[in-house]
């Protein structure tokens, strides 16, 4: 899959964001104990527990591959979803930057030929292929709290070849210590990025879209 031509220079401390799989591994040393087996494993638990939530407390930086974006649109006859499994995008603390896109050739409404009006017809996406998503926190998460922790971004949203100044609320998780859950949404009008709806379809396509992400992002490891 291409990725968009700003993200090619984007990286993470000279790495470069094209990397599409990161495998977490988190190694335990062997140890010598006099305790019994049953004691020995849980002890090894709980080590591997600790040092894992170490890992992500220190890691400023988490990626996702696999995320999830869904589009919502609620016309009055007519509410249906275009949902992509094939989300990309990042979070680094360490530089405040929050990005996402996703390939728009990607979104399944569940009907075929919707689909394909939809992608020729409105986002035109031999032309504009991407949907993109870039900005930073308002305030940056703690990475050592339990729980979902609300948070702002405000950044810009590219689609359809224009940029608009947005701001996103959601909610980040880092109480899992092997991976971040994120859940943001927003809403757009198509109006706003030169994408026409032509009027025998305005009641079956809603101007108004909203924007549901869902990911879990594992910390990136060099």
């Amino acid at each position: 899959m291409p990725v968009p031509a700003r993200l090619q220079t984007l990286s993470f401390s000279g790495v470069f964001i094209q990397v599409l799989t990161v495998v977490l591994f988190i190694g335990l040393s062997p140890s010598v104990s006099l305790v019994s087996a049953q004691d020995a494993g849980s002890k090894r638990e709980v080590d591997s527990g600790q040092r894992a939530l170490n890992a992500i407390q220190g890691s400023q930086q988490w990626i996702t591959t696999k995320g999830e974006a869904t589009f919502i649109s609620r016309a009055p006859l007519l509410k249906f979803e275009g949902v992509s499994d094939k989300l990309q995008g990042l979070l680094d603390l360490e530089q405040n930057l929050v990005d996402f896109y996703i390939d728009l050739e990607t979104l399944d409404t569940g009907i075929e030929l919707r689909d394909k009006h939809m992608r020729d017809s409105y986002l035109e996406t031999g032309t504009y292929p991407f949907a993109e998503f870039s900005g930073t926190f308002l305030r940056k998460p703690d990475v050592t709290a339990q729980g979902p922790q609300s948070v702002t971004v405000t950044g810009v949203f590219q689609m359809h070849g224009v940029s608009r100044d947005i701001t996103v609320d959601g909610e980040l998780d880092f109480s899992d210590p092997n991976e971040v859950r994120l859940v943001a949404s927003w809403k757009v009008l198509l109006s706003d990025y030169d994408i026409d709806i032509p009027k025998a379809v305005f009641y079956e396509l809603d101007n108004e879209q909203e924007i549901v992400i869902n990911a879990t992002l594992e910390p990136y490891a060099p």
